[in-house]
């Protein structure tokens, strides 16, 4: 009887470990991922960012819209940004933003190169984020936004912040 229960404990026990194991979740690498898009020059600007964890796995693709005169760098489905050769300033973003007679906006982490703010709604509910940056390549300036016609959470906003801020001038 002393053997049964002991080999009746020893395979419950083995049986345990071998559950906990089994439902360990596997450890994932979230480290941000290098994309270098060494053959995407866009006017001067080598594309080369860190994709953060949430769009690992996906391809970023880059097309020239010549309609808008604008690169569109597409991250994944929902998350895409825009670079454009232009010089201004976040200041000047900001006063463009107070000018639109439809949408109010709460500017919060700003920066001399960077903003990201918030659309209101006429009724006053918060609606949809966006992020903008300007950087300067030897001579030459671009803006860096999100997809303007896109509405995007502020979790969405943090991954395209994350991506817009490695790019990295090659």
């Amino acid at each position: 009887m002393k053997t049964h229960i002991y080999s009746l404990s020893l395979l419950a026990s083995i049986a345990l470990v071998a559950c906990q194991n089994s439902e360990t979740p596997e450890m994932v690498d979230e480290a941000p991922t290098e994309i270098s898009t060494a053959a995407t020059m866009v006017e001067g600007l080598p594309l080369s960012f860190t994709s953060p964890y949430e769009i690992t796995g996906s391809t970023p693709t880059t097309a020239f819209n010549g309609q808008l005169g604008w690169y569109e760098v597409q991250l994944n489905d929902d998350l895409m940004f825009v670079i454009s050769e232009e010089e201004r300033s976040i200041e000047e973003v900001k006063a463009e933003l107070r000018e639109d007679q439809l949408f109010t906006y709460k500017f919060y982490d700003e920066g001399i190169d960077a903003l990201l703010y918030q659309s209101v709604l006429p009724d006053g509910s918060d609606y949809s984020y966006q992020y903008v940056r300007t950087m300067k390549v030897a001579d030459k300036h671009f803006l860096i936004h999100s997809n303007k016609n896109g509405e995007f959470s502020l979790q969405h906003i943090q991954t395209l912040k994350a991506a817009i801020n490695s790019i990295v001038p090659v």
